[in-house]
């Protein structure tokens, strides 16, 4: 017994101790808040994916309407290139053709390895997560601002600065990290790509993955629940977000602006499919090669026309390049080798160039949370087939079986060839826009 009180003594003086230290972090950290600082945590600003375009619009926008603003981006240093801000941002204005109207701060994070996959094996979301509460700790640390927004999806760090840091804190939220289609493709025993095949062969590993889902959701909800100003990118994440975090959201569409894209001419298009895409897991790249091979064999006459695919898209370390070889390896056992093509961490005006040279676009992520380069694709009156779930299902391609709105592309599920011969032969697209906007331009395809 005399052991055991000393026991509790012991862990009662560390919970104690350990209190403390988050009084005097929290009183250090509020003493050198910023006030006039709007801050951004965005790990991958220098990436070239639908979230930093999000990113650099949010600071134009806000630039340009407050011009005396100064904005801090919290991010890793990129991994080439200059690290000043001016060659930063003029990156920016070659990927996305966003001016930045004023000067960017930048404070770096050197420990951007905390939230990457690799380095958690298991328990990834848990680990990510974990992971961006030391980020954002490291973060803070350096530069507390006035107004913190994470831009990423980091919802971990919401806690951090609005109880901590003492910061009005804000979120743009591109997908949840968890969400009810993972439980029940769990549920279901189902694989993929993060729900590999030994948990979905196993009751008890199904069970233990769904209590560990449920626990992980119950906290992810409290997090979010710290953010003051929620926003989010498309009606199928504003569904999940309103839902567990329990506040409302703003749906705030990802910018696309189309105007460059629209003015290209319909005509001289190529027998080229492209995707446009980062090499992540998710966005199942592997699905659109085995579709075009399948096209390929049921339709022999396209290898003698020239047809082909372009994957269009960003390579940020070597978890990626190694999908890229995986990828090439597939096209080589499928024997399409030859007509497949990989473009990595292209530019705007080549971007422009694919957009008007290809005739079909495909984009197989399922339950994608919006889909920018869908947007793009059928604005420069690219054929899209987009996969039926998420975003492209809701908010962009409306269904063909429903006449209001039109039909304005295509959806499938699996690899269903058919769609794709019926896109590659289509003859005549007919485009029609009035005033100007996106959402006045319909598509429309016929054989």
């Amino acid at each position: 017994s005399v052991i055991l009180g000393m026991l509790c003594t012991a862990l009662m003086f560390v919970i104690g101790l350990g209190c403390l230290a988050v009084l005097v972090l929290a009183a250090y950290l509020r003493w050198r808040r910023q006030s006039e600082v709007v801050g951004f945590f965005h790990p991958y600003s220098d990436d070239g994916g639908g979230g930093e375009r999000v990113l650099w619009c949010a600071i134009a926008a806000i630039l340009e309407a407050e011009p005396g603003t100064r904005v801090v981006v919290y991010t890793a240093p990129p991994r080439s290139g200059s690290l000043e801000a001016p060659a930063i941002v003029q990156r920016a204005k070659d990927r996305f053709n966003v001016s930045i109207p004023a000067r960017v701060e930048f404070v770096w994070l050197y420990h951007r390895r905390w939230v990457e996959a690799s380095s958690w094996r298991r328990v990834t979301m848990l680990g990510q997560s974990l992971g961006s509460v030391l980020l954002g700790l490291e973060a803070l640390i350096q530069l507390n601002p006035g107004c913190f927004i994470d831009s990423m999806g980091y919802a971990f760090t919401m806690p951090l600065a609005y109880w901590l840091a003492g910061c009005k804190t804000a979120s743009y939220v591109h997908y949840p990290t968890i969400s009810s289609e993972m439980q029940d493709m769990v549920s279901s025993g189902r694989t993929a790509h993060n729900n590999s095949t030994n948990v979905s062969q196993s009751k008890l590993r199904t069970s233990i993955k769904l209590v560990y889902y449920r626990g992980f959701q119950f906290v992810y909800s409290w997090a979010g629940y710290c953010s003051q100003k929620v926003m989010v990118n498309s009606t199928w994440t504003h569904g999940h977000i309103t839902k567990m975090w329990g506040h409302p959201a703003s749906k705030v569409y990802p910018p696309c602006n189309v105007r460059r894209f629209a003015e290209i001419p319909l005509g001289n298009r190529d027998q080229l499919v492209i995707s446009i895409a980062q090499f992540r897991p998710e966005k199942d790249h592997a699905l659109q090669i085995k579709a075009f091979a399948q096209m390929i064999q049921n339709y022999p006459g396209a290898a003698t026309q020239s047809v082909r695919l372009e994957l269009i898209g960003s390579v940020r370390n070597s978890e990626d390049q190694g999908r890229v070889d995986t990828l090439k390896a597939l096209a080589q056992e499928l024997h399409v080798d030859h007509q497949v093509k990989f473009r990595l961490n292209v530019s705007y005006q080549q971007l422009l160039q694919a957009y008007a040279s290809a005739k079909v676009g495909l984009h197989t992520m399922w339950n994608e949370h919006f889909g920018i380069g869908v947007v793009e694709m059928m604005a420069a009156g690219v054929i899209t087939i987009g996969h039926n779930s998420g975003g492209p299902k809701l908010d962009i391609i409306s269904d063909p079986n429903n006449s209001n709105p039109p039909h304005t592309g295509m959806l499938a599920t699996s690899v269903r060839a058919a769609e794709l011969e019926r896109a590659v032969a289509t003859r005549k697209v007919l485009k029609s826009c009035t005033g100007g906007q996106v959402d006045d331009c319909l598509l429309y395809t016929s054989d």
